[in-house]
């Protein structure tokens, strides 16, 4: 019995307790990914600097945006270049990446203007 502890002692000491707790082995998982994120499933392939880049677009393009119409953030990524608000349930084409529909927040001054040329 005094050598089996003994055993599992020097187990833990040299790390190989992953085996013995399965929770240990999922933060050394995560941690393998902690500078590139969710590019980390390609592993060393494609260079730092691909992964890099390409980690920055992809929390771009899954965050949640501000919508033009109702200023509120739930505007979701649908496809490419197509987002939808799910607060005004308004659906607009923007970006590949990002809404970036800046000229949709002066559209209701553009009409605003039209509606009063045309009443002069």
């Amino acid at each position: 019995m005094l050598d089996i502890s003994k055993a599992i002692i020097k187990l833990l000491v040299d790390g190989i307790n992953i085996f013995l707790n399965p929770k240990l082995a999922v933060n050394i998982l995560t941690m393998a990914t902690k500078k590139v994120g969710s590019t980390g499933r390609w592993g060393a392939r494609y260079g730092l600097k691909i992964r890099k880049s390409v980690l920055k677009i992809e929390q771009i393009q899954r965050s949640k945006h501000k919508c033009p119409f109702c200023e509120k953030l739930t505007v979701k990524r649908l496809a490419v270049g197509i987002w939808f608000c799910k607060a005004c349930e308004s659906k607009f084409a923007g970006r590949a990446y990002e809404p970036g529909v800046d000229h949709a927040a002066t559209l209701p001054m553009l009409v605003e203007e039209s509606i009063a040329v045309e009443e002069q």
